[in-house]
């Protein structure tokens, strides 16, 4: 970690000993609604542009983000965790996540980011939001949020098209235009990318050299309609499609990069989204603002049950569908000391599991059967809240800030399971697993409901250059029903809660921008997968611990100096389960799993002429537990990546490198915890190696 602070620090003062006086635009905070600039707004929030993660290659996805201060993106994009605090939850899957993604308004479910519906071609910006934002966002924002808003149809006629190859036959298509019609009334933007990757994983059972591929289509289309000076009305209509192969390596060498497993790993996840949207300055001092959207997914998943080059157990097929409505209308007043936004959400979640596959189930400790498993998963989600949030200016630069939302949620949850024994294991072993799957097989069901208040409470100060800011938000995670199918019932568990303090410093002043956040969070009612036996199906979520976890973020823009501007960032967090103990483990102290406690990320945008520019990224996470057990860790990560590009008329040529340095990275180790298990694979997760490429795009 010193040796990358030392060269930055260095970098930082060089720069500002040769400022320039370039005045910044003032950026605006879209994830708290308040429409505030990002200094007074007391959460911890940093906005990128397209020209902040210029798109080399494979990250054009969640990726790109990772090593921000207190954001680490897990597994090679299956999750991510912001302030330590995993998207999908820390000790287990509850399908109701931890942190929130939202894309142009809509709110992304798991799948529709499965299906690549993250994406950095024809961006316009990226905000995250680190902390509990669940008073202005609702459920799935405990940990943080993330924005993303590509560019809206505009009132002019521009466009480009791209075309890039690179290593392991990476390859790239892109389009986007832009279209004002009916004499400037309407605005027309249509966007399409591919891309593809062979991948780096080669199965050797089956002889593929692309097991580790991807594929991805993702294309939208947008139209503005001015209805007067003040008002518009837009569609946005989107279509995204990945087909994917398997991410994890086996073996005593993770680095080999090698699987065999006689079923080779594929998923193919479809999501097509649409969303409405009204805006109207009513007058100088309101605004409305109305949201409608619909996205639904498809997914289709082939894998090798039990992860052998044997056909043991055979494939193991999943199918999982899911349906996100929600419409929201919100209505904002500024004033000459007052500023107030009001708020309706509606939203209904509804997710479908289906799973066919062999398990294999221990007769003694070192035989194992085949037993044949069905089982349907019906999940549904439902949502009414109202919010408020006000700003009342006390003179001298003070101001309080105060917010509540009140939300009830109704949950559903039932699954159907199916158990068949698939050999003759003689009278008496025969007679013992058919009791068992019979008691396990059946229909099972439940509904919660719930109602909860959400606070927020804090003051700021501000002088035009420093301010300050105290804060207590409220986060919560929604309440549900689980089904422990070894018991046959349906366990209902509660909303769990966290209390976040925060404190801020944020200075501005022309090209200088400089913001400190320190934190901490008292988690309570934590929702946790526990298991109660070893049965594998005697398991359920209960509200069964308490944690902390506290730490900084630090970032900085430096004024631009003969042409290279440079943004450090650095954050520190520090997790602690405080009561937590399933069955003879207890994880008091221990840390949360994927909760690097360092994350830093250096930028650097060099401008030596007009036609030239250079963009590099060097990043750090240090290392992070893999299980709340603490038994597995990954490595710490560094990775440099670069992009310069060369502008001729209206071409742009481009050639780009991640993991310059081709530096390999255990992100996961998935040995085996048990020499008696039926599972011996190993399922290892290691970050890609060295990535080079070229792009050429076309402007207009």
């Amino acid at each position: 970690m010193k040796l990358l602070l030392i060269p930055t620090l260095a970098l930082a003062l060089f720069s500002a000993m040769a400022q320039e006086a370039v005045q910044l635009e003032t950026i605006r905070v879209k994830g708290t609604k308040e429409g505030k600039s990002a200094e007074a707004t007391p959460e911890s929030v940093v906005v990128l542009r397209e020209s902040d993660l210029p798109a080399a290659g494979s990250e054009s996805s969640l990726g790109a983000l990772s090593g921000l201060p207190n954001v680490e993106v897990n597994k090679n994009g299956e999750s991510f965790s912001i302030r330590g605090i995993n998207s999908v939850g820390v000790t287990g899957f509850q399908k109701d996540n931890l942190s929130s993604v939202i894309v142009d308004d809509l709110f992304q479910t798991d799948l529709a980011l499965q299906a690549g519906s993250f994406w950095l071609w024809d961006l316009d910006r990226v905000e995250i939001l680190r902390g509990a934002q669940s008073t202005s966002q609702g459920v799935n924002s405990l940990a943080g949020t993330i924005l993303v808003d590509h560019a809206r149809a505009a009132f002019a006629r521009e466009g480009a098209v791209k075309v890039g190859l690179g290593s392991r036959w990476q390859r790239e298509l892109g389009f986007r235009a832009n279209e004002a019609l009916l004499g400037g009334r309407l605005a027309t933007r249509v966007a399409y990318e591919k891309d593809g990757s062979r991948g780096s994983i080669v199965n050797l059972a089956t002889n593929n050299a692309e097991w580790g591929s991807h594929n991805r289509d993702r294309a939208r289309a947008e139209l503005t309609y001015a209805l007067n000076e003040t008002s518009t009305i837009g569609v946005d209509a989107k279509f995204h499609r990945q087909a994917q192969g398997g991410s994890y390596t086996q073996g005593e060498d993770p680095f080999a990069r090698q699987v065999s497993e006689d079923v080779d790993f594929r998923t193919t996840t479809r999501n097509s989204q649409i969303g409405l949207r009204y805006e109207s300055r009513v007058n100088a001092a309101w605004t409305a603002f109305l949201h409608g959207g619909f996205s639904t997914s498809h997914q289709d998943a082939l894998s090798d049950a039990d992860g052998t080059s044997q056909n043991t157990a055979g494939a193991r097929v999943e199918r999982h569908i899911d349906r996100y409505a929600s419409v929201e209308a919100r209505l904002n007043y500024r004033g000459e000391r007052v500023d107030n936004l009001v708020g309706l959400h509606v939203h209904d979640f509804r997710l479908q599991d289906d799973y066919d596959f062999d398990l294999l189930y221990p007769v003694t400790t070192t035989v194992a059967t085949n037993v044949g498993v069905e089982q349907g998963v019906d999940r549904r989600r439902q949502v009414v809240s109202v919010f408020d949030a006000v700003t009342w200016r006390m003179g001298e630069g003070g101001a309080i800030v105060a917010g509540a939302r009140a939300e009830s949620v109704r949950s559903t949850y039932g699954t159907d399971v199916t158990g068949l024994r698939r050999a003759n294991l003689g009278a008496a072993n025969n007679a013992r697993l058919d009791a068992y799957l019979d008691k396990i097989s059946g229909a099972y069901g439940g509904e919660n409901r719930r109602f909860v208040v959400l606070p927020r409470l804090g003051y700021t100060w501000g002088d035009g250059t420093h301010h300050y800011g105290l804060v207590y938000t409220r986060g919560y995670r929604t309440s549900g029903v689980s089904i422990n199918r070894s018991r046959a019932t349906a366990v209902e568990y509660g909303p769990e809660f966290t209390n976040n303090y925060e404190a801020s410093y944020k200075f501005a002043s022309g090209a200088w921008r400089l913001a400190l956040n320190l934190f901490y969070i008292d988690w309570r009612a934590q929702q946790v997968q526990v298991q109660l036996t070893n049965d594998f199906y005697d398991s359920q979520v209960e509200n069964a611990a308490r944690s902390r976890v506290y730490g900084a973020e630090l970032e900085q823009r430096v004024p631009a100096a003969y042409g290279l501007a440079t943004t450090f960032g650095v954050g520190y967090v520090n997790t602690r389960f405080k009561d937590f103990k399933v069955r003879d483990v207890d994880y008091a102290g221990k840390q949360f799993p994927f909760a690097a406690s360092w994350t830093a990320r250096v930028a650097q945008e060099w401008r030596p002429t007009e036609d030239w520019a250079l963009f590099t990224a060097l990043r750090h996470v240090s290392p992070a537990f893999s299980n709340a057990e603490n038994t597995r860790k990954g490595a710490a990560q560094y990775e440099w990546s670069a992009n310069a590009q060369y502008f001729w008329a209206d071409w742009v040529f481009e050639l780009y490198a991640n993991n310059i340095l081709n530096a390999r990275t255990l992100l996961f180790d998935g040995r085996p915890t048990s020499a008696t298990s039926p599972y011996r694979a190993s399922y290892h997760q290691v970050n890609a190696p060295r990535e080079v490429g070229a792009r050429v795009s076309y402007l207009w």
